[in-house]
Parts: structure tokens; C-alpha cells; sequence
């Protein structure tokens, strides 16, 4: 482990509720001690449809989400945040990374939930997501070139995926909360898996650019010591229509019939070292 990277512990909540008319509403919660350095940051992104995304962050300390009654809830008074998020769906754990020089743990809290979000008094119902990262390892130590992420939801189904391209490939995908087998095929217009398909059309972009000008940007004099091999990494975020088609595989009856909803999908590049 280098003197750089030594001590770096970030705990990342992301939480998400996708409204039936298309409302976008994205909370961050964080908190990074590396060296001398403790922060605390809670974000909230919203994108309503024709309009840009809006951002507010704060640097107050955060009490971390937690389940009462089968709910995982969130409230942050600074910027005014009540969030309710209703699963029936018990948490999933899986370490995407572990080296000698640390690890990376995700936690699918919540693959699939009925989300409400009370925001200065506004209140947005839609299906929400919700999971936590644990990072011991340095962002640019992390062995990745290519980043997919996404979620999506419709009446009946879920579907989650990480995948990371470069030195130490990784290839996850849930269905309904349970891993898949098969390797998957993954890009901005699809999601493939077998047995499912998942077409994504008409595209949103919901933000994109470096990530210092980004997420990044309400503490960007606080993390300008970091690296620039992270500062410049770049991530673009839409919210799509989608598609999932269950295919048909030789010997075994089509299941279902397709089903439809938002998919929230990610694309981060990480430039070279």
C-alpha cells in the first residue's frame, strides 16, 4: 500500500426514487476519513423531466440510513430530506474487490422498494433503490477502466448490474435480488444476460462530465490533494425506458411476458494512471 493510499476509508450511501411521471431523485450520502482528512456530505440530485438537474449538498454530519418497521429511512434536517424506502427484499452483500490493499464492499439494500421522498415539504412516491459502498481501497488504486452500472425497475421485476473492464474484471447481475450466472453484455442501450434482454431507449441524460466538476464539485478545494487520475475520471448518468425481455432458451418455455419501467444507468471511465 502506498504512503498516498494509506488509511483510506469511504462509506457511500446511494439512494433513489424514480417517479411514474419521470421525476429523478438522487441522494448521496458519505463519508471519507484518508490521513488527516474527515468528511461528511449529503447531496441531493433532482432532474424532472424538460428541466435541468439541480444539486444541493451539505457538509453537516449525517446519521446513516436505517430499517424501522421493514422500511430503510433517511432524514437530513439541513437540506430539509425525509426518505422512506419499502422492500421485502433482505439486503444482499458482496465484495466486488479484496487485495492487500484493501477492499471494496457493496450492499444491495434494497434492489427494489416503494420510495417516498418529503423534500421542503413536497412529497414524490415511485419505485426507489438503494445500496451502500465501503471502499479501504484508494478510488485510484482501483484496477478498473470501465465502469456499468444501473437499475431498473418495472411492476413485476428488478434488475441491478455491475460491471468493471480493465485489470480485474467483474461481471454481477441481479434478477429479482439473485445473482445470474450467465456473463453479461453490457452498454448503454442494453443489458444482456441470459435468460433476459433489457432494450433501453430514449435516453435522459441526467449529468455528465469529470467528476470533479460533478459529484465532486461542493468539496472540490477539499479533494484537489487527490490524484488527478481521479479527479478527471468521467461519468455520464441517464434514466432510459426499458425494456426486459425474458428470451427464449432452447428446452425451456419462454417465462413471462416482457416487462416495462426506468432504467437508471451509469457509464464512468477512468483515465490512465
Amino acid at each position: 500500500m502506498t504512503p498516498l493510499a494509506a488509511s483510506f476509508h469511504l462509506s457511500k450511501f446511494y439512494l433513489d426514487c424514480i417517479s411514474s411521471a419521470g421525476d429523478v431523485f438522487i441522494i448521496y450520502a458519505a463519508t471519507l476519513k484518508w490521513q488527516r482528512l474527515k468528511i461528511s456530505c449529503v447531496s441531493l440530485l433532482e432532474a424532472a423531466p424538460g428541466a435541468p438537474a439541480r444539486s444541493r449538498t451539505s457538509l453537516r454530519a449525517y446519521t446513516a440510513p436505517a430499517w424501522r418497521d421493514g422500511s430503510l429511512c433517511f432524514d437530513f434536517a439541513p437540506l430539509k430530506i425525509s426518505a422512506r424506502w419499502q422492500t421485502p427484499d433482505a439486503p444482499l452483500e458482496h465484495p466486488l474487490l479484496q487485495t492487500g490493499g484493501g477492499e471494496v464492499i457493496w450492499t444491495c439494500l434494497a434492489p427494489r422498494a416503494c420510495a417516498t421522498i418529503t423534500h421542503r415539504g413536497q412529497h414524490t412516491m415511485g419505485t426507489g433503490y438503494a445500496e451502500h459502498l465501503m471502499l479501504t481501497i484508494a478510488p485510484w488504486q482501483l484496477p478498473i477502466k470501465d465502469l456499468y452500472w444501473g437499475r431498473f425497475h418495472s411492476t413485476t421485476d428488478s434488475l441491478v448490474w455491475i460491471k468493471w473492464l480493465g485489470e480485474h474484471p467483474l461481471d454481477l447481475t441481479l434478477f429479482n435480488g439473485v445473482a445470474l450466472d450467465a456473463p453479461s453484455d453490457i452498454s448503454a442501450a442494453r443489458v444482456r444476460s441470459c435468460p433476459l434482454t433489457l432494450e433501453m431507449t430514449n435516453h435522459r441524460e441526467i449529468q455528465s462530465g469529470r467528476i470533479l466538476s460533478t459529484v465532486l464539485w461542493p468539496i472540490r478545494k477539499i479533494v484537489s490533494v487527490f490524484p488527478s487520475s481521479i479527479l478527471n475520471l468521467h461519468e455520464t448518468k441517464w434514466l432510459s425506458e426499458g425494456m426486459l425481455h425474458h428470451d427464449a432458451v432452447p428446452g425451456i418455455p419462454p417465462h413471462g411476458a416482457p416487462s416495462q419501467g426506468y432504467a437508471l444507468h451509469e457509464h464512468v471511465i477512468f483515465p490512465g494512471k
